[in-house]
């Protein structure tokens, strides 16, 4: 399949019904747009029932390296989200895969998510971490 714009990678990967290899090759063209749209949609697709599609659209965030970071950290920052464990799990995986200068910034982050109470632990270092990029909402 070719994909011809971000909007037509959106729509495909958004779209549980479309054929899995279809939404995979989405999610990698998505990788040269890592606007706030395509992060909300990758993320979102992190909860996806087809472990393929998680997988593609979780390296793609990877690869996306710190552009990534500030609505990863977001995410966990939504109590909706952060009770989720599957999508936690991943993002932590996401964290640990990405190589990047912010990489040790992120430790305290790694081990909430890993800790007794990982869901509120992880959305109070999650905010600080966004207080740090001057992302906070």
């Amino acid at each position: 399949m070719k994909i011809k714009s971000k909007t037509e990678a959106l729509e495909i990967l958004s779209n549980a019904k479309c054929d899995p290899w279809d939404r995979e090759t989405a999610a990698r063209y998505l990788l040269q747009y890592p606007s706030p749209e395509v992060m909300e949609c990758l993320i979102n697709t992190l909860r996806d029932e087809d472990f393929g599609v998680r997988y593609v659209a979780a390296q793609v965030l990877i690869d996306m390296r710190d552009l990534a970071l500030p609505d990863l950290l977001r995410t966990l920052t939504d109590a909706h989200h952060a009770s989720d464990t599957q999508l936690r799990e991943t993002i932590r995986h996401i964290l640990m895969r990405n190589r990047s200068v912010l990489q040790i910034r992120v430790d305290a982050l790694l081990d909430a998510l890993k800790g007794p109470v990982p869901g509120l632990a992880a959305m109070e270092e999650a905010s600080k971490l966004l207080r740090q990029l001057g992302e906070a909402r």
